[in-house]
């Protein structure tokens, strides 16, 4: 502290108080609307608990030897990358690309039929979607589809 004065260290603690009770204040009430939210939206609810349970580490760094066999001391990033590429090249074997001798062609019958694409099942798939849903692979959302439906 820049001075040993009583009441200056009164006034931090008071306000250091509030700050925490602040804090714990927002706390609570997030952790109230996520409680309110899980019925009707259970993503809202995992999205609380995996932020709680994620941890984040960095590498560390790594030791390797150079072409002189020194050893050398990856600390950025990209050496970091470099020295993990150079090791797991030298684990994984190549394999030769030539079929083994001992297997036989076989014929494929295929039981698949061509697709059947109407205007009913398109909409009984679009109108079982989760509106709550994350977006599907194409990052196209639920929602967006169900709009279109309503619409047209």
């Amino acid at each position: 502290m820049e001075t040993r004065d009583a009441s200056i260290y009164k006034n931090y603690k008071s306000l250091h108080n509030k700050v925490r009770n602040e804090t714990r204040y927002l706390h609570r009430e997030e952790q109230r609307q996520v409680a309110f939210q899980c019925k009707e939206n259970p993503k809202v609810f995992w999205k609380y608990v995996n932020s709680k349970c994620k941890v984040h580490e960095l590498i560390g760094d790594l030791k390797s030897e150079d072409v002189h066999g020194n050893v050398v001391l990856a600390c950025t990033n990209s050496e970091k990358a470099e020295v993990l590429g150079k090791f797991f090249e030298s684990v994984f074997v190549t394999e030769k690309d030539s079929v083994p001798h001992n297997l036989q062609p076989r014929s494929c019958q295929s039981l698949f039929r061509d697709p059947i694409f109407s205007e009913q099942i398109i909409l009984e798939k679009l109108s079982s979607l989760k509106v709550s849903k994350y977006p599907a692979p194409d990052n196209i959302h639920p929602l967006n589809p169900m709009d279109t439906v309503r619409v047209t």
